[in-house]
């Protein structure tokens, strides 16, 4: 989210985070089980990845005995978080003993398990892998490519009295460049902000956004989302009524929906946003001044 490769951070509830999304390594329950991450399942797609894909990992992490479990193929992006998530697997004996030192372990339930990677070598190690290596720079934006467009594919659902199709997604609704950026920026924050599953396992964008769009002024609203034509107007008061409804504070889970609990976003956060919106931004060097209300490029995504 700052325009580095590496920008690490230990600050927050995750052990360690790393990258343009700040991709997570874990997290920890109250009971120290480690959690599912990004990170992990960074680290599976580059051991599946090209040649020098598969060099850049071992010379960086796979030297350090970190992988990924499951393995790539197993990664899936269905779940309400809309990101790739994995579990970190370690090689030698973080069970507490001393067997097994060549294996592979999925990170067992331990404290001791944190220490080898909380310290300030394997730190460096990342910042350094994020700034000198191409290879891992490259799959780093095919991977950030990868989250945007599995958030842009999350299911709409049910839209009761309004004449919306099936198979209407969050991208079909919000589908200029200035959305998907307000949008990525608060997924960043909170993964589980915008869908939910419910009792069955289905995935589907929360009531509390839903809502929103019942309350957007917009006289089409009821049509199907692809015969709109919002002009540039509509769509930034479209993305504001977000903000908006996020500063009255923590989102209810979707009725019918598991309970997941979703945090109240920081008052700074929904500020950038707000400045995103409103163009207040510092433009990179070398951006053209143009006001970023078309339409959303997907090629590639």
């Amino acid at each position: 989210m700052s325009a580095r490769f590496d920008a690490l951070n230990g600050w927050d509830s995750q052990l360690l985070s790393f990258g343009p999304f700040q991709f997570t390594l874990t997290a920890f329950d109250k009971d120290e089980k480690p959690q599912t991450g990004e990170l992990p399942a960074y680290f599976a797609m580059l051991i599946a990845g090209s040649p020098a894909e598969r060099q850049a990992y071992h010379d960086a992490f796979g030297v350090l005995g970190l992988a990924s479990d499951p393995a790539w193929a197993g990664i899936q992006p269905g779940s309400s978080q809309r990101t790739l998530l994995a579990h970190l697997s370690m090689q030698g004996p973080n069970d507490g003993t001393m067997a097994n030192e060549a294996a592979f372990t999925t990170w067992p339930a331990i404290k001791e398990a944190k220490e080898p990677v909380r310290q300030w070598h394997l730190a460096r190690r990342f910042v350094v892998a994020g700034r000198r290596s191409p290879a891992l720079q490259l799959a780093f934006w095919r991977f950030c490519r990868l989250r945007v467009r599995n958030l842009l594919a999350t299911p709409w659902g049910a839209m009761d009295n309004f004449a919306w199709p099936a198979g209407v997604t969050l991208g079909a609704v919000f589908r200029s460049e200035l959305a998907a950026a307000v949008l990525v920026r608060l997924h960043v924050k909170a993964p589980g902000l915008f869908a939910a599953a419910d009792d069955q396992g289905v995935v589907s964008v929360r009531d509390w956004l839903k809502d929103v769009i019942r309350q957007f002024d917009y006289a089409d609203k009821a049509k199907p989302p692809a015969q709109w034509a919002l002009k540039g107007d509509d769509e930034t008061a479209l993305v504001t009524a977000i903000i908006d409804r996020l500063r009255k504070g923590t989102i209810a889970p979707a009725k019918g929906a598991v309970k997941i609990k979703v945090p109240a976003i920081a008052k700074s956060v929904l500020e950038d946003c707000q400045s995103m919106i409103d163009g207040d931004l510092e433009a990179p060097a070398g951006a053209l001044g143009v006001k970023r209300n078309f339409t959303l490029d997907t090629t590639g995504l």
